[in-house]
Protein backbone atom coordinates (compact mmCIF):
# COMPACT_ATOMS: atom_id res chain seq x y z
CA UNK A 1 0.00 0.00 0.00
CA UNK A 2 2.65 2.65 0.99
CA UNK A 3 6.31 2.42 0.11
CA UNK A 4 9.69 4.02 1.15
CA UNK A 5 12.64 3.92 -1.33
CA UNK A 6 15.87 4.95 -0.12
CA UNK A 7 14.80 8.47 1.40
CA UNK A 8 16.80 10.99 2.03
CA UNK A 9 16.34 14.38 4.34
CA UNK A 10 19.17 16.54 5.71
CA UNK A 11 19.48 19.48 8.05
CA UNK A 12 21.80 22.30 8.38
CA UNK A 13 24.28 19.86 5.94
CA UNK A 14 24.02 16.59 8.53
CA UNK A 15 21.82 14.00 7.15
CA UNK A 16 18.72 12.69 9.42
CA UNK A 17 17.61 10.19 7.49
CA UNK A 18 19.36 8.04 5.97
CA UNK A 19 18.46 6.09 2.97
CA UNK A 20 14.90 4.95 4.73
CA UNK A 21 12.87 2.26 2.99
CA UNK A 22 9.92 0.31 4.11
CA UNK A 23 6.63 -1.07 3.21
CA UNK A 24 3.39 -0.64 4.82
CA UNK A 25 1.07 -3.43 4.44
CA UNK A 26 -3.12 -3.22 3.73
CA UNK A 27 -5.03 -2.37 6.53
CA UNK A 28 -1.99 -2.64 9.04
CA UNK A 29 -1.05 -0.28 11.91
CA UNK A 30 2.64 0.49 11.43
CA UNK A 31 4.84 2.20 14.09
CA UNK A 32 7.74 4.03 13.69
CA UNK A 33 9.67 3.68 16.95
CA UNK A 34 12.88 5.10 17.76
CA UNK A 35 14.45 8.09 20.53
CA UNK A 36 14.04 11.59 20.02
CA UNK A 37 16.25 12.84 16.74
CA UNK A 38 15.87 9.46 14.99
CA UNK A 39 14.03 10.97 12.27
CA UNK A 40 10.54 9.82 13.37
CA UNK A 41 8.00 12.53 12.89
CA UNK A 42 10.08 14.30 9.75
CA UNK A 43 9.76 10.75 8.06
CA UNK A 44 6.22 11.17 8.86
CA UNK A 45 5.90 14.53 7.33
CA UNK A 46 7.90 13.21 4.24
CA UNK A 47 5.09 10.90 3.75
CA UNK A 48 1.77 13.79 4.61
CA UNK A 49 3.88 16.29 1.86
CA UNK A 50 4.87 18.56 4.20
CA UNK A 51 8.54 17.87 3.78
CA UNK A 52 10.73 17.49 0.78
CA UNK A 53 13.23 14.50 0.23
CA UNK A 54 16.84 15.11 -0.91
CA UNK A 55 16.21 12.31 -2.29
CA UNK A 56 14.69 8.77 -2.74
CA UNK A 57 10.65 7.92 -3.25
CA UNK A 58 7.19 8.01 -1.63
CA UNK A 59 4.89 5.42 -3.43
CA UNK A 60 1.19 4.72 -3.09
CA UNK A 61 -0.08 1.74 -4.39
CA UNK A 62 3.06 2.18 -7.11
CA UNK A 63 2.15 5.66 -7.82
CA UNK A 64 5.19 8.11 -7.08
CA UNK A 65 3.69 10.89 -4.68
CA UNK A 66 6.38 13.14 -5.51
CA UNK A 67 4.56 17.11 -6.43
CA UNK A 68 1.00 15.71 -5.31
CA UNK A 69 0.30 18.37 -2.48
CA UNK A 70 -0.45 17.25 1.15
CA UNK A 71 -4.61 17.81 0.81
CA UNK A 72 -5.10 15.31 -2.54
CA UNK A 73 -2.91 12.92 -0.92
CA UNK A 74 -5.74 11.93 0.85
CA UNK A 75 -3.86 11.01 4.04
CA UNK A 76 -4.89 11.99 7.91
CA UNK A 77 -2.58 13.32 10.41
CA UNK A 78 -2.82 13.76 13.75
CA UNK A 79 -0.38 15.84 15.88
CA UNK A 80 0.39 15.28 19.56
CA UNK A 81 -0.59 19.40 20.32
CA UNK A 82 -3.54 18.39 18.53
CA UNK A 83 -3.39 21.33 16.65
CA UNK A 84 -7.54 22.40 17.22
CA UNK A 85 -9.00 25.89 16.65
CA UNK A 86 -9.94 27.14 19.82
CA UNK A 87 -12.25 29.31 18.93
CA UNK A 88 -14.06 26.77 16.99
CA UNK A 89 -17.42 24.23 18.36
CA UNK A 90 -16.40 20.63 18.90
CA UNK A 91 -18.59 19.73 15.44
CA UNK A 92 -16.37 22.96 13.69
CA UNK A 93 -13.14 21.55 14.29
CA UNK A 94 -13.81 18.01 12.98
CA UNK A 95 -15.65 19.82 10.00
CA UNK A 96 -12.89 21.75 9.12
CA UNK A 97 -11.02 19.65 6.75
CA UNK A 98 -14.46 18.47 5.51
CA UNK A 99 -15.34 21.92 4.48
CA UNK A 100 -11.73 22.50 2.53
CA UNK A 101 -12.88 19.57 0.26
CA UNK A 102 -16.02 21.86 -0.92
CA UNK A 103 -18.32 19.08 -0.17
CA UNK A 104 -21.85 19.43 0.48
CA UNK A 105 -23.31 20.59 3.86
CA UNK A 106 -25.50 17.19 4.38
CA UNK A 107 -21.98 15.08 3.51
CA UNK A 108 -20.34 17.02 6.13
CA UNK A 109 -22.73 16.73 9.06
CA UNK A 110 -22.98 13.44 8.16
CA UNK A 111 -19.13 12.25 8.17
CA UNK A 112 -18.38 15.23 11.43
CA UNK A 113 -20.72 13.36 13.09
CA UNK A 114 -20.39 9.85 12.14
CA UNK A 115 -16.24 10.20 13.08
CA UNK A 116 -17.51 12.01 16.75
CA UNK A 117 -19.39 8.77 17.66
CA UNK A 118 -16.77 7.13 16.33
CA UNK A 119 -14.29 8.27 19.27
CA UNK A 120 -17.01 8.47 22.05
CA UNK A 121 -18.36 11.91 21.35
CA UNK A 122 -21.30 11.72 19.86
CA UNK A 123 -22.97 14.12 22.50
CA UNK A 124 -20.35 17.07 22.44
CA UNK A 125 -20.69 18.52 19.04
CA UNK A 126 -21.97 21.76 20.02
CA UNK A 127 -18.87 22.16 22.94
CA UNK A 128 -16.38 24.77 23.06
CA UNK A 129 -12.55 22.70 22.55
CA UNK A 130 -11.25 24.95 25.63
CA UNK A 131 -13.99 23.32 27.82
CA UNK A 132 -12.86 19.61 27.40
CA UNK A 133 -10.25 17.42 29.36
CA UNK A 134 -6.81 16.39 27.24
CA UNK A 135 -8.36 13.29 26.60
CA UNK A 136 -11.50 14.46 24.99
CA UNK A 137 -9.62 16.81 23.11
CA UNK A 138 -7.38 14.33 21.95
CA UNK A 139 -10.51 12.27 20.81
CA UNK A 140 -11.53 15.49 18.67
CA UNK A 141 -8.53 15.60 16.89
CA UNK A 142 -8.91 12.27 16.28
CA UNK A 143 -12.47 12.36 14.62
CA UNK A 144 -11.11 15.09 12.39
CA UNK A 145 -8.45 12.96 11.28
CA UNK A 146 -10.98 10.87 10.04
CA UNK A 147 -13.35 12.55 9.05
CA UNK A 148 -12.45 12.97 5.83
CA UNK A 149 -12.40 8.75 5.59
CA UNK A 150 -8.98 9.19 4.57
CA UNK A 151 -6.83 5.97 3.03
CA UNK A 152 -3.84 6.17 5.61
CA UNK A 153 -3.77 7.59 8.86
CA UNK A 154 -0.59 9.42 10.40
CA UNK A 155 -0.20 9.68 14.05
CA UNK A 156 2.33 11.71 15.49
CA UNK A 157 3.05 11.03 19.19
CA UNK A 158 -0.75 11.57 20.03
CA UNK A 159 -0.86 10.30 23.50
CA UNK A 160 2.73 12.03 24.53
CA UNK A 161 0.58 14.76 26.24
CA UNK A 162 -1.52 12.71 28.33
CA UNK A 163 -0.62 11.07 31.82
CA UNK A 164 -0.12 7.41 32.01
CA UNK A 165 -3.56 6.14 32.94
CA UNK A 166 -5.43 8.44 30.36
CA UNK A 167 -2.56 7.68 28.12
CA UNK A 168 -2.96 3.39 28.67
CA UNK A 169 -7.28 3.96 28.56
CA UNK A 170 -6.82 5.91 25.14
CA UNK A 171 -4.27 3.54 23.69
CA UNK A 172 -6.96 0.55 23.80
CA UNK A 173 -9.62 2.67 22.54
CA UNK A 174 -7.46 3.57 19.04
CA UNK A 175 -6.28 -0.05 19.15
CA UNK A 176 -9.91 -1.20 18.71
CA UNK A 177 -10.93 1.77 16.65
CA UNK A 178 -7.90 0.63 13.91
CA UNK A 179 -9.02 -3.03 14.16
CA UNK A 180 -12.80 -1.97 13.46
CA UNK A 181 -12.03 0.24 10.69
CA UNK A 182 -9.12 -1.62 8.77
CA UNK A 183 -8.01 1.65 8.46
CA UNK A 184 -3.98 1.82 7.11
CA UNK A 185 -1.76 3.65 10.09
CA UNK A 186 1.50 4.67 10.78
CA UNK A 187 1.68 5.60 14.73
CA UNK A 188 5.19 7.42 15.54
CA UNK A 189 6.43 6.84 19.55
CA UNK A 190 9.68 6.70 21.36
CA UNK A 191 7.56 4.48 23.75
CA UNK A 192 8.36 0.88 23.50
CA UNK A 193 4.85 -0.07 25.40
CA UNK A 194 2.66 1.65 23.28
CA UNK A 195 4.69 0.40 20.15
CA UNK A 196 4.42 -2.91 21.13
CA UNK A 197 0.44 -2.46 22.03
CA UNK A 198 -0.83 -1.17 19.04
CA UNK A 199 1.87 -2.18 15.97
CA UNK A 200 0.90 -4.74 13.84
CA UNK A 201 4.07 -3.75 12.15
CA UNK A 202 7.38 -2.55 14.28
CA UNK A 203 10.11 -0.17 12.44
CA UNK A 204 13.11 0.51 14.59
CA UNK A 205 14.71 3.86 14.45
CA UNK A 206 18.31 4.59 15.16
CA UNK A 207 20.30 7.38 13.24
CA UNK A 208 18.45 7.74 10.42
CA UNK A 209 18.10 4.48 9.67
CA UNK A 210 15.64 1.45 10.35
CA UNK A 211 18.39 -0.70 11.52
CA UNK A 212 15.20 -3.78 12.89
CA UNK A 213 11.73 -4.64 11.21
CA UNK A 214 9.09 -6.77 12.15
CA UNK A 215 6.25 -7.60 14.14
CA UNK A 216 6.55 -6.75 18.49
CA UNK A 217 7.01 -10.41 18.65
CA UNK A 218 9.88 -10.88 16.73
CA UNK A 219 11.81 -7.82 17.78
CA UNK A 220 11.31 -8.17 21.21
CA UNK A 221 12.61 -12.17 20.75
CA UNK A 222 15.44 -10.89 19.25
CA UNK A 223 17.12 -7.33 19.28
CA UNK A 224 19.48 -6.70 16.44
CA UNK A 225 21.93 -5.38 18.51
CA UNK A 226 22.98 -4.31 21.67
CA UNK A 227 21.40 -0.65 21.18
CA UNK A 228 18.45 -2.12 20.09
CA UNK A 229 18.35 -4.47 23.53
CA UNK A 230 18.86 -1.12 25.73
CA UNK A 231 16.14 0.78 23.49
CA UNK A 232 14.09 -1.93 23.77
CA UNK A 233 14.17 -1.57 27.68
CA UNK A 234 16.86 -4.78 28.09
CA UNK A 235 19.79 -3.96 30.23
CA UNK A 236 21.48 -7.31 31.26
CA UNK A 237 24.22 -6.69 29.68
CA UNK A 238 27.42 -8.43 30.51
CA UNK A 239 30.77 -8.24 28.78
CA UNK A 240 32.97 -11.43 27.61
CA UNK A 241 34.71 -13.37 25.77
CA UNK A 242 34.17 -16.68 23.43
CA UNK A 243 36.11 -19.94 24.96
CA UNK A 244 34.42 -22.39 22.55
CA UNK A 245 32.83 -22.30 19.19
CA UNK A 246 31.26 -25.73 19.11
CA UNK A 247 29.60 -26.01 21.42
CA UNK A 248 29.62 -21.99 21.96
CA UNK A 249 30.66 -21.30 25.22
CA UNK A 250 31.53 -17.61 26.37
CA UNK A 251 33.31 -16.45 29.35
CA UNK A 252 31.94 -13.93 31.69
CA UNK A 253 32.48 -12.21 35.26
CA UNK A 254 29.36 -13.97 36.33
CA UNK A 255 30.20 -17.62 34.74
CA UNK A 256 30.57 -19.48 31.96
CA UNK A 257 27.47 -19.11 29.43
CA UNK A 258 26.04 -20.54 26.00
CA UNK A 259 23.21 -19.10 23.84
CA UNK A 260 22.45 -17.77 20.21
CA UNK A 261 24.77 -16.02 18.19
CA UNK A 262 23.15 -12.74 16.58
CA UNK A 263 24.69 -10.99 13.83
CA UNK A 264 27.97 -11.98 11.88
CA UNK A 265 29.17 -15.53 13.28
CA UNK A 266 31.24 -15.55 16.55
CA UNK A 267 35.38 -15.95 16.45
CA UNK A 268 37.07 -17.97 19.04
CA UNK A 269 38.27 -14.76 21.51
CA UNK A 270 36.49 -12.70 20.81
CA UNK A 271 35.13 -10.00 22.73
CA UNK A 272 31.09 -10.20 23.03
CA UNK A 273 28.07 -8.94 24.77
CA UNK A 274 25.97 -11.07 26.17
CA UNK A 275 22.37 -9.86 26.88
CA UNK A 276 20.44 -12.00 29.42
CA UNK A 277 16.90 -12.03 28.87
CA UNK A 278 14.88 -10.74 32.07
CA UNK A 279 11.46 -12.58 32.07
CA UNK A 280 12.39 -16.13 33.88
CA UNK A 281 9.26 -17.27 35.41
CA UNK A 282 9.82 -19.54 38.14
CA UNK A 283 13.03 -19.67 39.53
CA UNK A 284 14.78 -22.30 37.96
CA UNK A 285 16.83 -24.92 40.61
CA UNK A 286 20.65 -25.40 39.27
CA UNK A 287 20.13 -28.24 37.66
CA UNK A 288 17.71 -26.96 35.31
CA UNK A 289 19.41 -25.24 32.11
CA UNK A 290 22.80 -24.92 30.98
CA UNK A 291 23.57 -21.69 32.18
CA UNK A 292 23.57 -21.08 35.98
CA UNK A 293 24.55 -18.15 37.76
CA UNK A 294 24.60 -17.19 41.27
CA UNK A 295 24.17 -13.95 42.82
CA UNK A 296 22.59 -12.22 46.31
CA UNK A 297 19.23 -10.49 46.03
CA UNK A 298 19.43 -6.36 46.57
CA UNK A 299 16.28 -5.50 45.94
CA UNK A 300 12.57 -6.67 45.05
CA UNK A 301 9.40 -4.84 44.18
CA UNK A 302 5.97 -5.76 42.92
CA UNK A 303 4.99 -5.13 39.71
CA UNK A 304 1.32 -6.40 39.27
CA UNK A 305 1.54 -9.86 38.24
CA UNK A 306 5.34 -11.06 39.08
CA UNK A 307 8.56 -8.95 40.86
CA UNK A 308 11.18 -7.33 39.71
CA UNK A 309 14.31 -8.58 41.41
CA UNK A 310 17.82 -7.07 40.96
CA UNK A 311 20.76 -9.00 42.05
CA UNK A 312 24.20 -8.39 42.75
CA UNK A 313 26.83 -10.79 41.65
CA UNK A 314 30.63 -11.42 43.02
CA UNK A 315 32.21 -8.85 40.39
CA UNK A 316 29.64 -6.08 41.53
CA UNK A 317 27.86 -6.27 38.88
CA UNK A 318 23.80 -5.91 38.59
CA UNK A 319 21.11 -7.97 36.59
CA UNK A 320 17.39 -7.61 36.87
CA UNK A 321 14.96 -10.75 36.53
CA UNK A 322 11.72 -10.68 36.67
CA UNK A 323 9.63 -13.89 38.21
CA UNK A 324 6.41 -14.65 39.76
CA UNK A 325 8.15 -16.37 43.22
CA UNK A 326 8.74 -14.43 46.16
CA UNK A 327 12.60 -13.83 47.65
CA UNK A 328 13.80 -12.03 50.24
CA UNK A 329 16.31 -9.65 50.62
CA UNK A 330 20.00 -10.87 51.30
CA UNK A 331 18.92 -14.35 49.70
CA UNK A 332 21.74 -16.26 47.62
CA UNK A 333 20.64 -18.37 44.69
CA UNK A 334 21.63 -20.05 41.38
CA UNK A 335 19.31 -19.66 38.77
CA UNK A 336 19.21 -21.38 35.44
CA UNK A 337 18.67 -19.48 31.71
CA UNK A 338 17.87 -21.58 28.65
CA UNK A 339 19.77 -20.78 25.91
CA UNK A 340 17.20 -19.21 23.63
CA UNK A 341 16.99 -16.46 26.58
CA UNK A 342 20.57 -15.47 25.98
CA UNK A 343 22.22 -13.95 22.85
CA UNK A 344 25.46 -13.20 21.97
CA UNK A 345 26.41 -9.85 19.40
CA UNK A 346 29.99 -9.29 19.07
CA UNK A 347 31.48 -6.06 21.13
CA UNK A 348 32.82 -4.29 17.94
CA UNK A 349 29.27 -3.72 17.02
CA UNK A 350 28.37 -2.47 20.18
CA UNK A 351 31.05 -0.13 20.41
CA UNK A 352 29.94 1.40 16.49
CA UNK A 353 26.41 1.92 18.05
CA UNK A 354 27.48 3.52 21.04
CA UNK A 355 30.00 5.91 19.41
CA UNK A 356 27.03 6.06 16.45
CA UNK A 357 24.66 7.77 19.81
CA UNK A 358 27.13 9.72 21.25
CA UNK A 359 27.83 11.65 18.46
CA UNK A 360 24.38 12.34 17.29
Amino acid sequence: MLELDQVWKAYLGKPLLRGISLKVEVGKTACLLGPSGSGKSTLLRIIAGLEIPERGKVLWKGQDLSGIPVHQREFGLMFQDYALFPHRSVYENVAFGLRMQNLPKETIRERALEALNMVNLAGFASRKVTDLSGGEQQRVALARALAPRPRLLMLDEPLGALDRTLRESLLEELRKLLRKTGITAIYVTHDQEEAFFIADQLFLLHDGLVIQQGSPVSLYDCPINPWAARFLGMSNLVEGCVSSLNPLKVSTPIGELTGKIVGKAARLKEQVVVLLKSDIGDWCNRNGFLNQIYGKVIDVVFREHSYRVKLRFKNGQELTFFTSVVLELGQELWIGLPPESVLVYSAEEDALCERSRSSS
